[in-house]
């Protein structure tokens, strides 16, 4: 693959993403969730435990 068929590519994945101003309503839509720990810490622990 030449660095401009890979640029290419990487160009139409950024472009098939939502833009921040697109995936913030989305977001808002859903309930927040309230986690029983950080999670960092639960992250973490994953991390940790593989």
């Amino acid at each position: 693959m030449s660095i401009s068929e890979y640029l290419l590519r990487e160009i139409e994945k950024s472009l098939a993403r939502p833009s921040p101003d697109e995936l913030l309503p989305r977001l808002r839509q859903h309930d927040r969730v309230d986690l029983s720990e950080p999670v960092a810490k639960a992250v973490a622990a994953e991390r940790e435990s593989q």
